[in-house]
C-alpha cells in the first residue's frame, strides 16, 4: 500500500492546483518560465506535465513518507524549492525509461517484468520505489550493466514494491485534467 493513500490524500487535492496553474504557484518566476519553455519545446507535450508532476512527488518521497495528512498536504501544496534543471532532467529520463519499457513490451513482445529486468534506467531518473535514498543505485549511475539477471529481478521487484496504487490514481487524475483543455473544460 501507498503511504499517501493510507493517510487519506487523494491526488486531486494537489494535482488540480498543479495542472490548472501549470505549476506557476509551485516555483519562482524564473523557474516557471524555464519549465514552460521546456513544456512548449517538448516533443511529448501531451504527457510532459504528468512526468514533471510524478517526478516532483518522487523527489520529496522521503519527506512524504515521514509525514501525516497535514504535513504531506502542506508539502504538496507548498512545494519546496527545487533545482528546476534537475527536475526537468529527471522527468525527461522518466519519460525515456517508460517509453523504452513500453516499446519493449508492445513491439518486442516481452512481458513487463522482463522489460523492467533488462532495461537499465537512465542515471538521472529518480527511483522512488523502495530503493535506498529514493535514487538509482551507483551501478545504474555509472551505466554498469554487469549485474546478473537475479540482481536485476530484485531491483525491478523493489521498484514495484510500493506506490503503484497511488501513482495509478495520480496518473488517472493527471490524465483527466490534462485532456480537459486550456481552462479545464472540454
Amino acid at each position: 500500500r501507498c503511504h499517501l493513500v493510507d493517510i487519506g490524500i487523494d491526488p486531486a487535492y494537489f494535482a488540480i492546483r498543479w495542472l490548472t496553474t501549470l505549476l506557476s504557484r509551485e516555483f519562482l518566476l524564473p523557474d516557471t518560465i524555464r519549465l514552460w519553455d521546456s513544456m512548449f519545446a517538448s516533443t511529448h507535450k501531451d504527457n510532459f506535465m504528468r512526468y514533471v508532476c510524478a517526478t516532483m512527488i518522487m523527489i520529496i518521497r522521503n519527506e512524504l513518507l515521514k509525514g501525516d495528512f497535514t504535513t504531506c498536504l502542506r508539502l504538496l501544496q507548498s512545494y519546496p524549492t527545487t533545482n528546476i534543471e534537475g527536475l526537468l532532467e529527471a522527468s525527461r529520463s522518466l519519460w525515456i525509461y517508460e517509453s523504452q519499457v513500453t516499446l519493449a513490451c508492445h513491439k518486442g513482445g516481452i512481458s513487463l517484468h522482463q522489460a523492467l529486468c533488462t532495461i537499465t534506467p537512465p542515471p538521472s531518473i529518480v527511483m522512488a520505489y523502495g530503493l535506498p535514498g529514493g535514487v538509482a543505485h551507483k551501478a545504474h549511475q555509472k551505466g554498469d550493466s554487469s549485474g546478473s539477471t537475479n540482481s536485476r529481478s530484485s531491483r525491478a521487484a523493489s521498484r514495484n514494491r510500493d506506490g503503484g496504487g497511488f501513482f495509478s490514481r495520480a496518473n488517472a487524475v493527471l490524465g483527466q485534467i490534462s485532456t480537459r483543455g486550456r481552462y479545464g473544460f472540454r
